[in-house]
């Protein structure tokens, strides 16, 4: 018994649900479900935002039923947490104040303005994750390939319902495009292969660059597969190899 959304989300990812249709459950494992029932949905629904809700667990004996017995959670959910603040820091190599009007500015602030979980929206992890990646693809689709999220924290007060946010972003180096290596061709010349990728030496990478060079290969009916990569280790972020696997 509980909110619909809630009801779904329960039913779906207790462990007790699993054991509706198991004939052979013992009193012991039984009373080891029950045991932990509580515990986990407390765990589940604090992925919601509900870090205070109220459960009342019960069995009754059903002998005049298909099934032996019946068990009910009631839940009472309690407040929703919501978001009170987030903090979105972007640092890395041309970052910092002295490079404020460097090409990747723009990209970098992006990030920052279009954070999905502002103040006010209800705090849930699904939310918190997507909101965290979604930072991270904006900043690795251009310019910044190999960044990664160097911290992350929500600060949930169970008292007031609120929690603060914060994510600290670390873009790496910006990498250009270097030369176009193919492996695995036997037959054709690779020189045509470059031409046919059109991949711009020198130029900031982008990932929907890289894609469309890939699709015009694997279109040109040349080759029976086709996959290109960045070489980010131990290379000159300046003229980044990118590896066509043909």
């Amino acid at each position: 018994q509980a909110p619909p959304d809630i009801t779904e989300y329960l039913l779906k990812n207790l462990e007790l649900q699993r054991f509706r249709r198991f004939p052979g459950l013992q009193a012991q494992e039984l009373s080891r479900l029950l045991g932990a029932a509580d515990e986990t949905a407390r765990e589940l629904l604090a992925t919601l935002g509900y870090f205070s809700p109220t459960l009342t667990l019960e069995m009754k004996e059903t002998p005049d039923a298909e099934a032996p017995r019946s068990i009910g959670l009631t839940v009472e959910p309690g407040p929703q947490t919501l978001i009170r603040e987030a903090n979105i820091d972007v640092t890395g190599p041309d970052s910092g104040p002295e490079a404020a009007s460097a090409e990747g500015a723009p990209q970098r602030a992006r990030v920052q303005n279009q954070w999905s979980l502002a103040p006010g929206q209800p705090f849930t992890q699904s939310g918190w994750d997507n909101a965290k990646d979604q930072g991270l693809r904006t900043l690795r689709a251009r310019r910044y390939p190999t960044a990664r999220i160097a911290n992350s924290r929500a600060e949930v007060d169970a008292d007031t319902h609120e929690a603060a946010l914060s994510v600290d972003y670390d873009t790496g180096p910006a990498f250009r495009f270097g030369p176009l290596r193919i492996e695995g061709n036997e037959r054709y010349d690779p020189d045509g292969a470059r031409n046919l990728a059109r991949l711009p030496t020198g130029a900031v990478y982008s990932e929907a660059r890289m894609l469309d060079a890939q699709q015009r290969l694997a279109s040109s009916g040349y080759y029976d597969a086709v996959f290109l990569t960045l070489d980010t280790d131990g290379t000159d972020p300046a003229a980044v190899p990118v590896t066509a696997q043909v």
